[in-house]
């Protein structure tokens, strides 16, 4: 899905496109870091956060660069403040899971 959603944000037109792209990545890394299916829970933690989520989509954000997009988008003018909050709350954290790769 993230790739497939990176591709059409990237060739969007409209910001209206891209804005719900962009809310449904923040969406879906804060549902895959908050949920634990094993227990079936939801947790409300930034720890979980920063580890459970890179651990279900850290290699599919990869491949579809999904970091550098972010950048990119976080460089451009937007009308939509909501677009500017999650565009820069996605590169904050791709950012800090990515280098604790390397």
């Amino acid at each position: 899905m993230i790739p497939l959603l990176t591709d059409v944000a990237q060739g969007a037109l409209k910001e209206k496109v891209i804005r719900v792209i962009v809310a449904t990545f923040r969406v879906e890394f804060l549902w895959l870091a908050y949920y634990d299916n094993a227990s079936n829970t939801r947790f409300f933690s930034h720890q979980n956060l920063v580890v459970k989520a890179p651990k279900a989509n850290l290699s599919s954000m990869l491949v579809a660069q999904l970091l550098p997009f972010v950048k990119n988008l976080s460089s451009r003018k937007w009308t939509d403040e909501d677009i500017v909050e999650d565009v820069q709350f996605l590169k904050e954290e791709l950012t800090a899971n990515f280098q604790s790769l390397t």
